[in-house]
């Protein structure tokens, strides 16, 4: 797992996350180490749970009998507690934004977005270049995601965030590398892991 630093420092929560490829699928982790029971996280379930996306079928590993649920994509998603991808193909300018988030009253919500360059366009648009295949989440404080890859690429600059609000109304944001003079997950220098 890679260690995913504050921008400010913050002593109450620790986070690491990590992204493996296997050929067109991708598996995303975050896990909160430190902190879970300071981070605002309504909507979360309180069970170990898993969603599946296209199957429409009720995963092994999941602790609720009969489970059988969608998981839209949704904007806005960094408004609340939000762990975050941003997927560069090598040499390219364009990149790719994922969103994953629980939401009160709705539960777990994801996004797609696909740029051409450094937040382009403005509001940014939902792209199917990825697909939700699975989302799980542990009430310990780990998720895990599993993604198809729909696009050409195979090799990826990738950057691994999250957008976490307290409970005492702070908000902090994490990366695994800060470059600008205020926290900003779109810039392509941040992107510091490779993959293919």
């Amino acid at each position: 797992m890679q260690q995913l630093h504050p921008f400010d420092p913050i002593d109450e929560v620790s986070l690491s996350g990590d992204i493996h490829f296997e050929q067109n699928q991708f598996n995303v982790s975050f896990c909160i180490e430190r902190g879970l029971s300071e981070i605002n996280l309504m909507g979360a379930p309180a069970l170990f749970t898993t969603y599946p996306n296209k199957d429409n079928s009720c995963s092994k590993n999941s602790s609720l009998d009969g489970l059988s649920q969608e998981v839209p994509q949704r904007g806005h998603l960094w408004e609340k507690t939000c762990f975050e991808v941003f997927l560069r193909p090598k040499n390219e300018q364009r990149y790719f934004e994922l969103n994953f988030a629980f939401l009160p009253g709705l539960g777990p919500s994801w996004a797609c977005y696909e740029f051409t360059g450094y937040r382009t366009p403005n509001p940014p648009v939902f792209s199917s270049g990825f697909v939700l295949n699975r989302l799980s989440w542990d009430p310990r404080g780990t998720l895990l995601v599993e993604l198809l890859n729909q696009t050409s690429h195979q090799k990826f600059d990738i950057g691994l965030t999250a957008v976490v609000f307290l409970k005492n109304g702070q908000k902090a944001y994490f990366a695994l590398k800060h470059l600008g003079e205020k926290p900003d997950f779109h810039l392509a220098q941040s992107f510091v892991l490779e993959r293919n």
